[in-house]
């Protein structure tokens, strides 16, 4: 069976550059990354969750408004196995 980051990590190496998520405000385009932005970002993402001490099976509080910046730490925290407060 395959997990979402299986799937979002073989979209990075097949298609790196094609547009994975859009975010539109007010209907209008505000910002666009590829698969392979994040992957990029979020292995930075949880690699500096692991430097903070977080450790698979931990829980982590995400205050993080809507937008791409959440897109990348929700992919970085599943990747870790951490557990998730969403505000």
């Amino acid at each position: 069976m395959q997990t979402l980051i299986d799937l979002f990590s073989q979209r990075a190496q097949d298609r790196p550059a094609a547009p994975a998520f859009t975010f539109l405000e007010d209907e209008r385009e505000v910002g666009t990354l590829s698969w392979g932005d994040i992957d990029r970002r979020a292995r930075a993402s949880a690699r500096r969750l692991q430097s903070a001490g977080l450790q698979p099976g931990d829980r982590v509080l995400v205050m993080q408004p809507p937008g791409l910046d959440y897109v990348v730490a929700l992919v970085g925290i599943l990747s870790m196995g951490i557990g998730m407060g969403l505000t």
